[in-house]
């Protein structure tokens, strides 16, 4: 819906500058979000470089990139955005004013579910697995489960309504990536680098996927890897709200959400090895309460007061592609989670291959 907005063009996205669209030409971060009234501009890059979030410039992404941490779909009752002329109220920043407004209960019990479903037995398979290999790549695994419900009604009657809704995403995107190995014993040109190498290299050579591409001519000891796979993704968005009613001109409200949210890349876009598995995870927390008291048939006053709260962190580590040997040989026995970080570079004419390696036990036998 924003994207459909006249003056709003999407924008590259980095951990400095997330801000995901411009409106009218202002800055990415320049766009201001309320959700029930309140302020929600809370979103924080979870990379070690903390980005234009940190003074409060972004509206609050999940880690898959969306706004359904703050409200999920179903418990939407108002969507709005503004990019010019908009009233006194809104302008704190001077890009787009995106407003939200959540559903509350009624006097009725009501209630929804919904489950929206890709899968790969749907699909076929990406024209780049046959392309870049003989024989084709196998179709990776594709899994979109988007589920979740509502529930509201009374607790009072006439008086007090709760409204709860929670929505799910499983998600397992699939991907096709070209990188590039040392060779094997099936390279004829230059011949078989992991055992060619010095004793000492020999161990960490091994660690890579064995290649089944061509010989890269024009770098020797180097052959290709294409492969098939896919990055896991998983989001939670819970929220309950409670509406009051006091009397004919005073209500309350208040309104909690909790979201958790992380997602798995390899390979970080082809800079890094595929070997190398990046995690991203941010938990969104916001608590609001409010009252509207009508005051008089011409003046009314709306009091909000809201505690949020963003949390973010990533890491990578290092597994073995699937069917390979195990590297555990190749690191010092001294070499534990406790008291070390681990890093190989192996730098060329073409580029440079760098693996960090979180130490935890469950990652060497991945």
């Amino acid at each position: 819906m924003i994207e459909l907005t006249p003056g709003v063009v999407l924008t590259t996205s980095s951990p400095q500058d997330s801000g995901q669209f411009s409106v009218n030409g202002q800055r990415a971060a320049s766009n201001y979000w309320t959700v029930d009234g309140v302020g929600a501009n809370i979103g924080i890059s979870s990379s070690a470089a903390p980005g234009n979030g940190l003074g409060g410039a972004l509206g609050s992404f999940s880690a898959l990139g969306g706004t359904n941490s703050l409200v999920s779909v179903d418990a939407l009752q108002e969507f709005r955005i503004q990019t010019s002329t908009y009233a006194p109220e809104y302008g704190r920043t001077p890009g787009g004013q995106i407003s939200i407004v959540t559903r509350s209960g009624t006097n009725q019990f009501h209630g929804s579910a919904f489950d929206y479903l890709r899968n790969d037995i749907f699909d076929a398979n990406d024209w780049f697995n046959g392309y870049t290999s003989s024989p084709p790549l196998p179709k990776s695994e594709e899994r979109q489960n988007d589920f979740g419900g509502t529930l509201s009604g009374p607790i009072l009657k006439d008086r007090t309504f709760f409204f709860f809704s929670y929505e799910g995403l499983r998600l397992r995107l699939p991907q096709t990536a070209l990188s590039t190995v040392p060779c094997d014993s099936s390279c004829k040109v230059f011949g078989d680098a992991r055992t060619m190498a010095v004793p000492a290299m020999q161990a960490f050579l091994k660690t890579f996927p064995l290649p089944n591409g061509p010989e890269d001519m024009a770098f020797p000891g180097t052959a290709q890897f294409n492969a098939s796979y896919s990055d896991p993704a998983s989001l939670d968005a819970y929220s309950l709200r409670a509406d009051h009613k006091l009397s004919d001109k005073l209500a309350l409200f208040g309104r909690y959400n909790y979201s958790p949210s992380y997602l798995l890349t390899r390979g970080d876009g082809g800079t890094t090895p595929l070997s190398t598995v990046f995690a991203t995870r941010i938990t969104t927390q916001t608590a609001t309460i409010g009252n509207t008291w009508a005051i008089s048939p011409a003046t009314s006053n709306d009091f909000r007061f809201n505690y949020s709260r963003t949390g973010g962190n990533s890491y990578g580590y290092w597994i073995l592609w699937r069917g390979h040997p195990s590297y555990n040989s190749a690191l010092p026995q001294s070499v534990n989670s406790e008291n070390a970080s681990f890093k190989l570079q192996i730098a060329s004419l073409k580029s440079n291959y760098w693996w960090m390696v979180r130490m935890q036990g469950t990652c060497w036998n991945s």
